[in-house]
C-alpha cells in the first residue's frame, strides 16, 4: 500500500516536470482521491 502512494508522489514530480502546472494539480487532486479511497 504504501509502494502506491510513494508511487504517485514520485508521477506527481514527473507529471510537474514535464507537463507544468496544471496537469500536476490535477495528479495531486487524483493522489487525494486515491488516498481516501484507501482510507474507508
Amino acid at each position: 500500500m504504501t509502494d502506491l502512494l510513494r508511487s504517485l508522489s514520485t508521477d506527481t514530480e514527473f507529471v510537474a516536470r514535464h507537463n507544468g502546472p496544471n496537469l500536476a494539480d490535477q495528479q495531486k487532486m487524483l493522489e487525494r482521491l486515491a488516498y481516501l479511497a484507501l482510507q474507508s
